[in-house]
């Protein structure tokens, strides 16, 4: 960990400090939930990936490179459960990215996806959001379902990781 500080000067941050996550609203189809809600800030994501490389015996270019890769916004990853077909598919999801004021800083369509058997319920599936802008201390994701009319609310306070379950 110490060579990752020196050779990246821009990484102080203590990544084994953990963000809060507060649920504002959760409001998936009757049959649905998210079932957990992961938020890994660029620092961790940076510290990760080096890890990785030096366990799969990297060069340091490519262990350079790696880092260079991790998203300015850090990493969201969404599982979402449900007994329904239809819920659980990404590509009827969409995420915005907000500061506290509202201002949108970051916005995807999910990704085409098909629900797996498995999960308490009988279907789950999961998304990531690669965040490629730099994210304040403070801000939302708001995760809103196109054919359902709900939407889930969690308020991020920075950290180094971060897991919502419900």
């Amino acid at each position: 960990m110490l060579m990752i500080f020196t050779i990246f000067g821009f990484m102080t941050t203590n990544v084994s400090a953990a963000p809060s996550v507060r649920v504002i609203e959760q409001g998936l189809p009757a049959g649905g939930h998210i079932k957990s809600f992961v938020y890994t800030p660029y620092e961790k994501a940076c510290y990760q990936e080096a890890f990785q490389a030096d366990v799969e015996g990297e060069s340091q270019a490519v262990k350079a490179a790696r880092i260079a890769s991790v998203p300015k916004g850090g990493i969201v990853t969404i599982n979402f459960e449900t007994k329904k077909t239809g819920i659980v598919e990404t590509e009827s999801w969409i995420y915005v990215v907000t500061d506290d004021t509202g201002k949108e800083l970051y916005r995807r369509i999910g990704l085409p996806s098909i629900a797996s058997p498995g999960g308490k319920d009988g279907l789950y599936n999961y998304d990531a959001l690669l965040i490629p802008v730099k994210l304040p201390d403070s801000f939302r994701i708001n995760i809103i379902s196109r054919g359902h009319n709900a939407q889930n609310v969690y308020q991020v306070t920075n950290g180094n990781a971060s897991l919502a379950s419900t």
